[in-house]
């Protein structure tokens, strides 16, 4: 049966299974699924109010006849309800033990009898609100206010989600940046403890998808869970559709629609009646190499046969390994170790020429994954502190900036190929308020300095550290308002001052206090997607990409005045950018000259940019791709120069 569509005044989503409530400009209500086109009469619905969000206490059969449908309004603490078969709807008004006004900030979830939402209480504060949902009749009694958790890290718009998984209510949010906020700068998730109703951050999903939208948020248990569960599967403002991995902290995006003609609505999801799991992208399952053995029957016979070799012949195979073999083939066993000695690294890191490689602290894990893109090889190494709240927050000369919580010092350099460990003094803010930091010179030379930029309600903080003395100075401060900067910033010491893009991409030049100076966005790059900044040869350099990358644009500072020049040539350099840290290294391999590496792979193939073909390349494969649709990036990873 098709419906008449020139009658219908509002169309609510009511339920993960493709169901919908109907509204049409006559006040005829009902409910219709637009995956079987069954239809359900409703009562009769005359709207003077504008719907915030419509629920079903069964949001997989809302035509249950036991089951209520729940429509909230906006700006609002009343609601109406109703039971399949009613002939009325039925208002009610929600209110606290205070007789507190709510505003509705979330669509509410059901799960276990109860109502979950996040509320405005009087117009301030927000609340998770439980309600009790009466089973008889339908009425929602407040059973408490609870508090929210705080997403970690900083981020000038973000989109949050309450949904139900298996009997569990969860927390999601979505953090964006860049000058039109459409770039993904991460996703937290958080779970609640019905126990003691505080939330804790989730590390891993194992069987469980979400899938979730402009406005919704449901889940399902997947039949694959190594291939198809610890995903978030979500739409935004674009037609893009993107996969977040909760253990991997990795991001793709694909675009599965692209000759789609304007106008075009957001994109929802829905959930077929038949189905039991949904399969929208399907990304190749690929294994990392750890320097490890895996422990199976295979491997150990392979360990044993190698052991049976002359101890002269084991030498002498080590001796003919490549960086990341030879740390392998240390880690097998203790004879092994005994005739490769660890002292051969830094010879055989010097004559390998080892490229930068990507670092990556996963939050919840106590080890620290480091990955050699241009060999395909990925390294793991326990962080030094072994404590599982730890991440990366800068990187230079093969020395990190590590921050982590509810940790005393909570605040380290390490060197992870020395595994030298440098402690410094707690920063006098919350390690969630830096945004971004940079250290002048290697941390082990007496005139090493640490600048930290901080944020808080009113303002942005400059502080600096003398790595000798060890006591953080407040250099200067400047007005949120005045200054908008993203999640994460790269920033640049450059002839004395402390260089950094905000937001709108307008470079900052912070010289010595009270004095700030300002260099204009370069023209033609109005509408871009990310921004990275860093030095090559003593110059500054912009690197602006277009919207998934469909364009990239680098620029210098001119020297004798402050304005950006574009350049299509920066000789035998590779620019390494992300927004931990960027710089410029000399290429190892004719291939990398002249071009940008990104925190991206193509399968498992570095995407890297040729500034001279003005193209995209998958390192090893050689498969050239227009923009960054089809790639994974690796949040939370930053580029580390291997030193000894």
């Amino acid at each position: 049966m098709r419906r008449k569509t020139e009658h219908i005044k509002q169309v609510l989503r009511c339920g993960c299974h493709g169901w919908l409530v109907i509204v049409e400009d006559i006040g005829h209500c009902y409910l219709w699924n637009a995956l079987t086109l069954e239809s359900i009469q409703l009562p009769s619905l005359v709207l003077d109010q504008r719907i915030f969000s419509c629920v079903s206490s069964s949001p997989s059969s809302p035509g249950n006849l036991e089951s209520f449908i729940l429509i909230f309004f906006c700006r609002s603490s009343s609601f109406i309800f109703c039971r399949v078969g009613d002939q009325q709807w039925t208002e009610q008004r929600i209110t606290g033990s205070c007789d507190d006004n709510v505003c509705f900030r979330s669509n509410p979830a059901c799960c276990n009898g109860n109502l979950y939402a996040i509320v405005g209480i009087n117009g301030g504060e927000e609340k998770l609100l439980v309600m009790h949902l009466n089973p008889v009749d339908g009425r929602l009694v407040v059973c408490s206010h609870e508090s929210i958790p705080l997403y970690k890290d900083h981020s000038d718009f973000f989109g949050s989600y309450m949904v139900e998984s298996c009997g569990d209510i969860f927390m999601i949010y979505l953090l964006f940046g860049g000058k039109l906020f459409l770039e993904v700068t991460g996703v937290e998730v958080f779970k609640l403890d019905f126990s003691t109703m505080e939330w804790s951050q989730v590390r891993s999903f194992k069987d469980r998808a979400v899938l979730l939208d402009v406005t919704w948020a449901y889940s399902y248990r997947v039949v694959n869970p190594e291939t198809e569960g610890n995903r978030i599967h979500f739409t935004w403002s674009d037609r893009s559709i993107y996969e977040f991995h909760v253990e991997e902290n990795t991001l793709s995006v694909s675009l599965p629609n692209p000759d789609l003609k304007s106008p075009w609505c957001f994109p929802i999801w829905a959930l077929a009646p038949t189905c039991t799991t949904t399969r929208l992208i399907n990304p190749e399952h690929t294994k990392d190499t750890v320097p490890y053995p895996e422990g199976d029957d295979e491997a150990e016979a392979n360990e044993a046969g190698l052991c049976r070799l002359p101890l002269d012949t084991l030498s002498s195979i080590a001796s003919c390994l490549m960086l990341h073999d030879y740390i392998n083939f240390r880690r097998l066993n203790r004879t092994c170790r005994m005739v490769a000695p660890s002292i051969r690294i830094r010879e055989l890191a010097a004559r390998n020429s080892l490229p930068p490689l990507l670092m990556f602290c996963k939050r919840g894990k106590e080890i620290c994954k480091f990955t050699d893109p241009l060999r395909q090889v990925s390294y793991v190494m326990n962080n030094p502190n072994k404590l599982n709240d730890v991440r990366l927050c800068y990187s230079k000369q093969g020395w990190c900036l590590m921050v982590q919580s509810n940790a005393y010092p909570s605040m380290f350099l390490w060197n992870p190929f020395t595994k030298k460990i440098i402690p410094l003094p707690s920063s006098p803010y919350p390690n969630d308020a830096i945004i971004g930091c940079e250290f002048s010179s290697s941390p082990d030379s007496p005139d090493c300095a640490i600048r930290l930029v901080c944020y808080s309600a009113q303002y942005i903080f400059l502080d600096y550290l003398d790595v000798k003395r060890g006591t953080w100075e407040n250099q200067s401060h400047i007005k949120w308002k005045a200054l908008k900067l993203s999640s994460s910033n790269n920033l640049v010491y450059h002839e004395g001052d402390l260089c950094f893009l905000d937001s709108k991409g307008t470079l900052i030049l912070c010289k010595p206090y009270p004095f700030m100076f300002e260099v204009q966005r370069p023209s033609g790059c109005e509408s871009f997607y990310q921004s990275f900044l860093l030095e090559a040869n003593g110059k500054l350099l912009a690197v602006f990409l277009g919207f998934m990358g469909k364009w990239v644009r680098v620029f210098e500072l001119g020297h004798f005045a402050p304005v950006w020049v574009e350049v299509d040539d920066v000789g035998d350099q590779t620019l390494y950018v992300s927004h931990v840290a960027s710089f410029a290294s000399t290429a190892t391999e004719e291939e990398m000259k002249n071009t940008i590496c990104f925190p991206r792979l193509w399968g498992n193939d570095l995407v890297y940019y040729s500034l001279s073909s003005r193209k995209y390349f998958c390192y090893g494969s050689g498969v050239v791709i227009q923009d960054f649709y089809n790639t994974k990036e690796l949040l939370y990873s930053g580029w580390i120069e291997p030193r000894w």
